[in-house]
């Protein structure tokens, strides 16, 4: 809106030159031209006062035409680094990373021709330095120099999937572990003590999987070995939601589990999951009892 009218006040102010006229006029028409000077002289700060609001903004702001740049505010030099002079009627194709040119063109192409394009959509950019940044953009139509353009909005994400794509590994990363955890679960339930995610490289040595036990209660779960085992799991998750780190035996009718929980809080601080791990130490305990019982013999 600011840059159509900028080029609004463009326009108007040609107007009011050609409203000019000399000494020779008439009082009148003296009068109106100087009424017309004055005006040219409102429009230029108006324009002047756009331009500074434009300049200001943290966003990156430019106009596209006919795949040219045709304006870029003070951020989109800081973003790109270079100055608004050496940006001016290059194409914008110049300085869209290789891999996501053709995505950007075709999403030009359809804007122009009023066709849907994704309201937000992202791509990297090089920067002077050669640098590689990833942008967010978002766009409309408008009318510059009284044809079809586009004002864009850049937003610089680079950090922000920087950040996203660490999360993503060290989610694999907790994945592959979790998977191939010997003889345990990995489980990670909500405050409702419904498991959320599952995983361990015991289900296959039970012959089972990890679908069987997901999105189910620990109640449900465990609900075969008597009230006292359930109690006892729900107490420590009950603990752990407290803040408090446990690691403790429990017997069940066919195993006997060694299991530690650790809180988990979100990004304001609260504690709204608890990861679990769960060992199989039923092999473990036979063999300490088959050695006691030779021991006790001997």
């Amino acid at each position: 809106m600011f840059l159509k009218k900028i080029f609004t006040l463009k326009n108007t102010t040609a107007d009011a030159r050609k409203a000019r006229v000399t000494d020779d006029a008439p009082a009148k028409e003296r009068r109106d031209s100087a009424a017309g000077e004055s005006m040219e002289e409102a429009l230029f700060a108006n324009q002047e006062k756009y331009r500074n609001i434009l300049d200001s903004a943290n966003e990156t702001i430019l106009v596209a035409q006919d795949g040219l740049l045709k304006y870029t505010n003070a951020a989109g030099e800081q973003l790109i680094g270079y100055s608004s002079l050496e940006l001016q009627g290059r194409p914008f194709l110049n300085f869209i990373h290789a891999g996501d040119q053709e995505k950007v063109i075709a999403n030009y192409k359809k804007r122009l021709l009023g066709e849907p394009v994704p309201k937000f959509y992202q791509f990297r950019i090089v920067t002077k330095a050669g640098e590689i940044k990833w942008v967010r953009i978002s766009a409309t139509m408008i009318e510059w120099e009284k044809r079809p353009a586009t004002l864009n909005f850049l937003s610089d994400v680079t950090e922000q999937r920087a950040a996203e794509e660490a999360l993503q590994e060290n989610e694999r990363l907790m994945r592959t572990i979790a998977e191939n955890y010997p003889r345990s679960y990995v489980v990670i339930v909500d405050k409702n003590l419904n498991v959320l995610y599952v995983a361990g490289r015991e289900f296959s040595e039970q012959k089972t999987t990890p679908e069987a036990y997901l999105n189910k209660s620990v109640e449900n779960i465990f609900n075969n070995d008597g009230p006292h085992v359930v109690e006892t799991l729900k107490t420590a998750c009950e603990a752990t939601f407290d803040g408090a780190e446990l690691a403790f035996f429990q017997t069940t009718e066919n195993y006997d589990f060694y299991i530690r929980t650790v809180p988990l809080a979100n990004e304001n601080g609260d504690i709204d999951r608890i990861l679990t791990v769960v060992e199989n130490i039923t092999e473990q305990r036979l063999v300490k009892q088959q050695l006691q019982e030779t021991e006790e013999k001997f």
